[in-house]
């Protein structure tokens, strides 16, 4: 009985401190980005969201992937995928 407390205990324990790890790093980040990110004031109203932000990681390879990049950078309505599918030979 005592062994499985001791067990639970040290489980607990380990979850605590990889919360808190997750907590810390989290915390970090949002720091970098409040001080890398204008503040609303300093964005002109007109400026679209993603002005200056990358959209993907990498150049999109496939036809579904630049399609969600072209949906992304023109707000197109889905339908456009639908219609892209339809004429794609």
């Amino acid at each position: 009985m005592r062994r499985n407390v001791a067990d639970r205990l040290k489980k607990l324990e380990d979850r605590l401190a990889s919360i808190e790890e997750e907590r810390r790093r989290l915390k970090e980040e949002i720091r970098l980005l409040r001080t890398s990110e204008p503040s609303p004031a300093e964005i002109p109203a007109e400026a679209p969201i993603l002005l200056g932000r990358s959209t993907c990681a990498q150049a999109p390879q496939t036809s579904a992937e630049k399609i969600d990049l072209f949906l992304t950078l023109f707000r197109c309505c889905e339908s456009f995928n639908e219609y892209a599918n339809s004429t794609a030979k």
